[in-house]
């Protein structure tokens, strides 16, 4: 984007049309000017409408790199009620890259997310994040909360804790504990959908053990989708190594057939 374009778009995100305050954070999305960072942060200051609010984020994970007015203009979204859980995870991921190294606000506002009890997934990207923040406490302090519940009489038969920690140690690549984890997930779930979850992050484990034949096993019993494999095969580089084994090679195949079978026809 040239420095002409960008002095005609940027000050239209002042319009109070909210169709063309869109149009313009999508362009600067795909530019990512860092030119455009505060009149960005001007607007994002009084924007009113919520559905534009993940917008302004997602330029600032693409523009602005370990800034501290950013991510401190962030960190009061996540108290913002007109986004979701799932906005606020990502919001969280971003942080990793918009705060500067041990920011102190960012890092204080993570830590209270998982103080407050969150222990799903956007209590596990906020420890994450901190991680990358240089703060690897947060990763601790969640897999000690989980611990301390699946110590309870009353839940250790509770596959939701049991998933929760078991995605903290993919994340930290522990797979040697995952795999107790998730075989518990397995005992205890009543929901096909988790067990077959559960089935496939066995398979990731075994691959990373390069234990070839129990991954089969694993991918066999959670008969996954071709989108699925695809799926499999970017989050984890060694599952692109397992899938080039022989028998797992043509599991493969068997379950992309179909697709290719129809592609072929058209």
């Amino acid at each position: 984007m040239c420095s002409s374009d960008l002095a005609k778009v940027a000050p239209l995100l002042s319009s109070p049309d909210r169709n063309m305050r869109e149009v313009v954070l999508d362009y600067l999305i795909a530019a990512a000017p860092p030119q455009a960072l505060d009149t960005v942060l001007q607007a994002l200051s009084v924007e009113s409408e919520g559905k534009l609010l993940m917008l302004y984020v997602d330029y600032l994970a693409a523009a602005a790199d370990e800034s501290d007015v950013a991510a401190k203009a962030m960190l009061p979204l996540l108290d913002h009620d007109r986004l979701d859980y799932n906005d606020k995870k990502k919001l969280v991921a971003a942080l990793g890259k918009v705060a500067p190294k041990s920011h102190d606000p960012s890092i204080k506002r993570l830590h209270g997310l998982i103080d407050g009890g969150d222990v799903d997934s956007l209590g596990l990207q906020s420890a994450l994040t901190l991680r990358t923040l240089g703060d690897k406490s947060g990763l601790k302090k969640l897999q000690n909360t989980l611990s301390d519940q699946l110590r309870k009489s009353q839940q250790k038969r509770d596959s939701k804790n049991y998933e929760r920690r078991a995605n903290l140690l993919l994340a930290t690549e522990d797979y040697t504990e995952a795999i107790d984890d998730l075989e518990k997930v397995i005992e205890f779930s009543q929901s096909a959908l988790t067990t077959r979850k559960a089935q496939l992050n066995l398979a990731r484990c075994e691959a990373h053990k390069r234990r070839w034949s129990k991954v089969l096993d694993y991918l066999q019993k959670a008969s996954p989708t071709p989108e699925e494999l695809t799926a499999l095969g970017q989050e984890d580089p060694v599952m692109l190594e397992a899938f080039q084994q022989d028998k797992i090679k043509a599991f493969v195949q068997s379950v992309r057939e179909p697709k290719d079978a129809k592609e072929k026809a058209r």
